[in-house]
């Protein structure tokens, strides 16, 4: 099995489709499907969403970081 954490920068990377988004993508992909032998889990640590929030909330209207 493996088994990837996705820190801030990954979920930045992946919100702002920036270089390596791709990647993040493949690793989100591989953990979507049920059945394969070879399994993956990905885990997101509180502490990188709540910096997501942050991060979302200090550069972005209110509006588009509620949806």
């Amino acid at each position: 099995m493996a088994v990837f954490v996705l820190d801030t920068s990954a979920i930045m990377c992946l919100l702002f489709q920036e270089e390596g988004a791709d990647q993040v993508v493949e690793i989100l992909d591989a953990a979507g499907n049920r059945g394969v032998q070879d399994e993956t889990l990905v885990l997101v640590p509180f502490i990188a969403l709540m910096e997501t929030e942050y991060w979302l909330r200090r550069r972005l209207p209110a509006r588009e970081v509620e949806t």
